[in-house]
């Protein structure tokens, strides 16, 4: 047999070594630098403790944590304010910061609070009112749609999403468990935040924790896919501490339009919550991660500043981030998506 000089061995190593992807950094070779600076600064003297944005029909929504109000609407053609949900159990109540989408229709908000299994339709033309739609006694994160099909993402043992049609519930990926080093099932995973794309048919999962990025295709009801599992870094609990301190902190948000999916990404470890004053710290980010419906990465923009959540709006065609200013107050800032890709 030939043998192969040390110095070819040596490449193959760097090679080998080079190819491997850990996490979703090693997997984009394509990278921006973004400077946010359209900042919109009608919102500033509103936003208070806020935990996610979204913006529908002229409205940004603001999802807020212990605060009086737990939902925060302005309206930018009349620059008016409404505050909903107050916490606690009665009437029109809360538990904790709610998940707030666009609804089925194109002016209705929608509130679920995650602890309570309640489900609000917001008419966001007919003077904000609220209408309870109904109650899930298996916790459910959030809530999709596509015309007459509802995808409801539960944090349950058996499915990750159910499906309910005009004829039939349905349910369908597989739950993944974490597991420590002796292959001893700990826990569920802690979830993740999904995103829809009606016109390919598809709905796309970013995990919390690990760096994992799942895409199901449901063209066909009757046999939804798993089109895409992108697992780079897989979460294990260490053996005897029963510590997620290694583990990287994933997806914090998540959203799309039909061309590519949107993913705000942390790379952190979740032991730096030690170090922090306020944990909610850990959830603040620098990186968007771009992906295709296929699950190709596209391009990862690096931010200039700390940012919490993010919401793609058709009607504008911007992103909108929820971040951190140079004063050191919470602020929304617009991105122009066509400009960068």
């Amino acid at each position: 047999m030939k043998k192969l000089p040390l110095i070819s061995i040596l490449f193959l190593l760097i090679v080998s070594c080079g190819s491997k992807k850990e996490t979703f950094n090693d997997y984009f070779t394509n990278e921006k630098s973004i400077n946010l600076t359209n900042e919109i600064e009608e919102l500033i003297d509103i936003i208070q403790k806020p935990y996610s944005i979204c913006y529908i029909d002229s409205n940004f929504i603001i999802s807020n944590t212990d605060c009086d109000s737990l939902v925060t609407i302005y309206n930018m053609r009349n620059q008016q304010t409404k505050n909903l949900f107050h916490k606690g159990f009665g009437p029109n109540e809360i538990l904790n910061e709610p998940y707030i989408s666009n609804g089925k229709n194109s002016n209705e908000l929608l509130v679920l609070d995650n602890l309570s299994g309640k489900l609000y339709n917001i008419d966001l033309e007919n003077d904000y009112s609220i209408n309870q739609d109904t109650t899930f006694t298996t916790r459910c994160e959030q809530i999709l749609y596509d015309d007459t099909l509802q995808f409801s993402c539960l944090s349950a043992k058996e499915y990750q999403y159910e499906l309910t049609t005009p004829n039939e519930l349905k349910y369908f990926g597989d739950v993944r468990k974490i597991f420590n080093n002796d292959s001893i099932e700990v826990e569920n995973v802690l979830g993740g935040f999904s995103t829809i794309s009606q016109k390919n048919k598809k709905i796309c999962l970013g995990w919390i924790i690990g760096d994992i990025l799942e895409i199901f295709d449901y063209s066909n009801i009757n046999d939804i896919k798993l089109s895409k599992s992108l697992i780079l870094n897989f979460p294990k609990m260490e053996m005897e501490e029963m510590i997620f301190g290694n583990i990287n902190i994933g997806i914090n948000s998540i959203t799309s339009n039909d061309d590519y999916i949107f993913a705000l990404y942390s790379g952190n470890k979740l032991s730096i919550v030690e170090q922090m004053v306020d944990e909610s710290e850990i959830l603040l980010c620098k990186n968007i991660l771009v992906f295709d419906w296929e699950g190709n990465p596209i391009i990862k923009f690096s931010l200039d500043k700390k940012v919490k959540s993010i919401y793609y709006s058709k009607e504008t065609n911007l992103l909108y981030c929820l971040g951190i200013n140079e004063q050191g107050a919470y602020s929304i800032f617009t991105f122009d998506i066509n400009k960068n890709i």
